[in-house]
């Protein structure tokens, strides 16, 4: 079981949501939780004038530290902007960092990225998910939407959370009575646990209900037609609930929250008197929009759960510890610094995840993606494989041949015929069967990363004879083979050393510099598959194969799509131009490198 560490915003004036939820997160049974609160500020919420707060949601002490120390599988900050200081802290002794509505300047830091609720500055950091189902708040907007408009309101709910800090309570109770707001209304008024004022607020206005630090206020938004309050979880209850919601917020920056959100507002710190008197007389002003977009609920506990299973890595060319340049749901791409390589980190649930690459995966996934099975499909292969022999043959007119991931073996079958002596490992059992046997050509079930059988019996001559260390072959090959690969290190490192001086090394991959990746990186990137480890570049390779000990021979820019260009250039000149200049410029969604063993690995 992960051990989670919560850590909310306990500085005063920030109110009390946020170390309200950290509560209830680490009192979740899919994992060990535990929740931080400095010691000076802990004394505070244990104070005999807040033993109800306490009560609620700080009675088991045990789950409690008051000290950033030891170690944890993940720490979830809920601080609204955290300083630096305490993100290198938090580093120090977490695996994992996750951000729940984290706004501050280096919201970049985070492994992943939780947004529940809108966010103005989230510095153009994109979160891996943004959803206000992740509030946790029951949805009861369909019966009572259903029912139709509010016509008339009978009750009213006053809560402006736990604290309080800017005073609105007292100043909106003060013009509530002053232009009789609540006249013929039954008026509830929450004061909550951390509040400077609550005699002041019971003693001089009685006449309303006045209810003091509640342990929770659903059962009192259930009975109200109207909430008042500010920005916030509050607000989202009474909207999940389907209330009419009219916020009065603490400041500038709430209401920047409260205009993204769709949600009435009215005034900072002092109401507008105005613009509430006519919603109260009409009821039918009110938009309930906001009401209407609201994500549906999700559980925010299964995914901390799942994100404390995150993987750390590190670029699998260099070992750099790069920065994340784009997120998503299920995985961030993380842009090496050092070798320009984009690589895959896999979040969550899916950390673990191994793609099967069985026979549905050339049939019926293959179909899914291109219209036809990979073996329907094989002779219009076979025709891209025979451009790729006229560039090998070049180079070197024959010689021993090793096809790493062959597939179905489009490409041995061509180059077998060209009297190239051929050899095919694929880890799709089927595949390197139908090679055998159908095509009369040497293929092996072999995992390339780990130099093991997975199902031929005889294993061991297999690996000495197929996989030996040692200048054995004279053309190593990868079609769209290389990005599956964890470690490319090791398997560049592999194929310089199985290679015969002057061997061709010939690879091809997808290109994230190409029309695609430049019109839309990131939607290149959602759509890249999850066995995809690494994304490239003609560029990041070129430099790459100098680095360990190949000279390029050729780049053949692939993949061209001239319909992927902006529509007015398609419009202006045409798809042929488009065409022609994405040759030229090398545009290609993918591309082939071509390159001969020249020296040693430069380390």
């Amino acid at each position: 079981m992960k051990k989670i560490l919560f850590i909310p915003s306990c500085e005063k004036g920030n109110g009390s949501g946020h170390l309200r939820r950290c509560c209830l997160w680490a009192e979740s049974p899919l994992y060990d939780g535990y929740i931080y609160i400095p010691e000076q500020r802990l004394g505070e919420y244990l104070s005999e004038g807040n033993s109800e707060f306490a009560a609620a949601h700080l009675s088991d002490n045990e789950k409690i530290v008051t000290a950033l120390e030891g170690r944890w599988d993940m720490s979830v900050l809920d601080m609204r902007r955290t300083p630096v200081q305490l993100i290198e802290k938090c580093r120090s002794i977490s695996i994992i960092l996750t951000g729940v509505d984290e706004g501050g300047i280096w919201r970049k830091n985070f492994d992943y990225l939780i947004d529940t609720l809108p966010n103005p500055y989230n510095t153009g950091v994109r979160s891996n998910i943004t959803s206000t189902g992740l509030l946790g708040i029951p949805d009861k907007r369909e019966a009572l939407l259903s029912s139709g408009r509010i016509d008339k309101y009978s009750s009213v709910l006053v809560s402006f959370g736990g604290e309080d800090p800017a005073g609105i309570t007292e100043r909106f109770l003060s013009d509530a009575v002053r232009f009789s707001l609540f006249e013929n209304l039954e008026v509830t008024v929450v004061t909550g646990p951390f509040f400077k004022n609550k005699g002041k607020i019971k003693d001089k206005y009685g006449c309303f209900n006045i209810v003091e630090s509640p342990k929770g206020i659903e059962d009192l938004i259930d009975k109200a037609d109207l909430v008042f309050t500010s920005f916030g979880l509050t607000a989202y209850e009474a909207l999940y609930s389907g209330k009419h919601v009219i916020l009065i917020n603490p400041s500038g920056y709430h209401r920047k929250l409260s205009l993204i959100a769709g949600i009435c507002e009215a005034g900072i710190i002092n109401g507008e008197i105005r613009k509430i008197k006519q919603i109260l007389d009409n009821p039918h002003l009110y938009d309930e929009s906001a009401i209407k977009l609201l994500d549906p609920p999700s559980d925010i506990m299964e995914l901390f759960k799942s994100t404390a299973e995150t993987e750390k890595t590190a670029c699998p060319i260099c070992g750099n510890k790069g920065k994340i340049f784009k997120r998503f749901l299920k995985k961030n791409y993380i842009k090496c610094g050092r070798c320009g390589i984009y690589y895959l980190q896999k979040t969550g649930p899916f950390a673990n995840d191994s793609k099967i690459y069985n026979k549905s995966y050339f049939f019926e996934e293959y179909k899914k993606q291109y219209g036809k099975t990979y073996l329907e499909d094989f002779n219009n292969i076979s025709v891209i494989c025979l451009s790729r022999h006229k560039i090998i043959e070049k180079i070197k007119k024959s010689g021993k041949i090793l096809d790493v991931g062959c597939a179905y073996g489009p490409f041995l079958d061509v180059m077998n015929k060209k009297g190239y002596d051929c050899t095919g490992i694929d880890i799709s059992e089927d595949a390197a069967g139908y090679v055998r046997k159908k095509l009369g050509i040497n293929a092996f079930t072999f995992d390339f990363a780990s130099s093991s059988s997975l199902t031929d019996p005889d294993a061991s001559a297999i690996k000495k004879d197929v996989l030996s260390p040692e200048g054995n072959y004279d053309i190593i090959t990868m079609w769209y083979v290389i990005e599956h690969f964890k470690n490319t290190d090791k398997i560049i490192r592999k194929v310089h050393s199985m290679l015969n001086e002057g061997g061709i090394f010939a690879f091809s991959t997808p290109n994230y510099s190409g029309i695609s990746g430049r019109k839309n990186i990131s939607g290149f990137l959602e759509s890249s598959p999850d066995d995809h480890f690494t994304i490239w570049n003609i560029k990041t390779a070129r430099r790459l194969m100098r680095q360990y000990g190949f000279r390029i021979i050729r780049v053949r820019s692939t993949g061209h799509h001239p319909e992927r260009f902006p529509r007015f250039l398609e419009l202006t000149t045409g798809r042929k131009i488009l065409g022609i200049i994405s040759r030229i410029f090398r545009l290609g969604d993918t591309f082939e490198i071509y390159a001969v063993k020249a020296g040693p690995v430069n380390d």
